[in-house]
């Protein structure tokens, strides 16, 4: 994503609409393509839900939505924070920063990555009887520092749900780059039901990183 394009995406708005003990046969989805065909409003991502009579709700996509009118937003998805866009996204952040202000961000350590559910492993939960499943499908093969984990279980569509490692020195070169200071770099990690703060953070032993920022002089 170019920096032109994301000086063009903001301010984003969020819309809800609800269909209240009824389900949605499409007559909205002209309404809203008109707007966006008027240039009044741009979409950039469209995510549907369902909820059943016990309040519970799920993810559903266009396809199972099973309403014609409503494919036309198929595909709309942003994208705003691939891979490539920590330095843009740090220096939005840096633009909107008043003079003295901090930032403070964190993100999770390689050790988070190693071990547990985000490496191969299983974590279920139970809870009234329904029983939800985190299966850590690990680092992926065609992405590196890329891990996958996938969710599944009652009542609900798979979850797909994917993160991208990124080391400290990663972090603090798109900081520089940004036109951020660090501050400090804090590990944390939990002793005694306790979060502890330790300085330098040591990333197979704490579980994320916390980076403090300020704009560079």
């Amino acid at each position: 994503m170019t920096d032109s394009q994301l000086e063009e995406l903001g301010p984003i708005d969020y819309i809800v609409i609800e269909w209240p003990g009824r389900q949605p046969t499409g007559e909205a989805a002209p309404l809203i393509l008109d707007l966006h065909d008027r240039g009044i409003i741009r979409i950039l991502d469209v995510a549907f839900m369902v909820k059943d009579e016990d309040g519970n709700a799920a993810g559903v996509s266009i396809e199972d939505l099973g309403v014609a009118e409503f494919n036309e937003f198929d595909g709309a998805s942003s994208g705003l924070l691939g891979d490539e866009d920590l330095e843009r996204a740090l220096a939005k952040m840096r633009a909107n920063l008043a003079d003295g202000g901090l930032l403070l961000f964190d993100v999770n350590s390689k050790g988070t990555y190693a071990e547990g559910s985000w490496a191969g492993g299983s974590r279920t939960v139970e809870r009234n009887g329904r029983s939800w499943t985190w299966h850590g499908i690990g680092e992926l093969e065609d992405a590196p520092s890329v891990f996958e984990t996938r969710i599944e279980g009652d009542g609900i569509d798979q979850i797909i749900h994917k993160e991208r490692f990124r080391p400290e020195a990663e972090v603090l070169a798109a900081m520089t780059s940004a036109g951020l200071d660090c501050l400090a770099a804090l590990g944390m990690q939990e002793i005694d039901d306790k979060v502890v703060l330790s300085d330098p953070p040591d990333e197979d032993r704490d579980y994320k990183v916390i980076y403090i920022g300020a704009k560079a002089k």
